[in-house]
């Protein structure tokens, strides 16, 4: 049986982000908590969305950049102190899945690890509700996709990840403003569009047989690897900053699409690290940073002629681009 969901409205646009007052008060969100990290604080980005908030909006963005359980708590506080009755989640995955944690832990009981997804499976954890705060999505990179997806990662102890997973904790809308990217560094820009292209590469490698997701993994891969050293190279493209940005929403679609509990794809361990790094304009240890190690296709769900490395099909392409 084929399942798909494509269930987060999304707004996609150079100045999407002037309809934010109005989809607010579309959803019925009254006084929204941001949230968002340090960086976009400095950069401005996080005033400009704060100035179209309603008067008073209070504002988390002590976010590291793997956001743990301690932080859910943190920003939860100031949910609660605030009186809101929403968020406003700017920034890339981490501020992303902080919100969506801080909108479970905001208005249900127990602790956050109770909703680990693996837990629910095994009926020892708790479900999340459908009185989870309401998220808005503004992503400002283009890499996870965490604003079209109903999960997120959160660390809740020392090499203890856990993820939570449910369509209520899927973004009530997206606002996807490609202007918010234009400040990117290069280095971000290549680890998080690698991380898009991943996604999308791994769902068309899944033996899921879902003919839509497919075609949406297609189009997210061509839009990424067509981009990517655009963006890099000249980060105020903004051709190459719309077609990465829609990438990664496509690529955040296709999750759906991916064997429970498995990743299908991580980057090669042969491949030249040397060769990616001259491709994007970085240094090996910048690539390293931020591509992963391991096979592309591991045996288990996936197509059996997609067994193959990053460097023996991928590279050479790129290289001859």
């Amino acid at each position: 049986m084929i399942r798909m969901y494509f269930n987060t409205q999304v707004r996609f646009g150079f100045g999407a982000i002037s309809v934010l007052p109005k989809e607010l008060a579309t959803l019925g969100i009254a006084r929204p908590l941001l949230v968002t990290d340090p960086g976009l604080v400095a950069a401005g980005l996080a005033g400009r969305v704060q100035d179209l908030l309603p008067a008073g909006s209070p504002v988390f963005s002590d976010l590291p950049a793997n956001p743990g359980a301690a932080d859910v708590d943190a920003a939860v506080a100031v949910y609660r102190a605030g009186d809101c009755d929403g968020i406003v989640a700017l920034g890339g995955g981490s501020a992303i899945d902080l919100a969506k944690g801080t909108a479970v832990m905001a208005t249900h009981e127990g602790l956050l690890r109770d909703y680990d997804v693996m837990k629910v499976i095994r009926k020892q954890g708790r479900s999340i509700g459908a009185q989870a705060a309401p998220v808005v999505a503004i992503p400002t990179t283009a890499g996870t996709g965490s604003e079209v997806a109903n999960s997120a990662l959160i660390i809740v102890g020392p090499g203890e990840k856990i993820l939570l997973s449910h369509n209520h904790i899927l973004p009530r809308l997206a606002i996807a403003d490609p202007e918010l990217t234009l400040s990117l560094p290069g280095a971000l820009t290549a680890g998080t569009g690698m991380d898009a292209l991943s996604h999308c590469i791994e769902s068309l490698c899944c033996v899921n047989e879902n003919p839509p997701v497919k075609a949406v993994s297609i189009d997210g891969a061509t839009r990424v690897y067509a981009a990517i050293r655009r963006a890099v190279q000249d980060p105020g493209d903004r051709e190459a900053r719309s077609d990465m940005l829609m990438g990664s929403i496509e690529a955040g679609m296709t999750m759906a699409d991916l064997t429970p509990g498995v990743r299908t794809l991580s980057f090669a361990q042969g491949y030249s690290v040397r060769d990616v790094a001259g491709l994007l304009g970085l240094s090996p240890t910048q690539i390293r940073g931020f591509v992963r190690s391991g096979l592309l296709a591991p045996a288990r769900g996936v197509r059996r002629e997609f067994r193959f490395t990053f460097q023996d099909v991928l590279l050479p392409e790129l290289g001859q681009a």
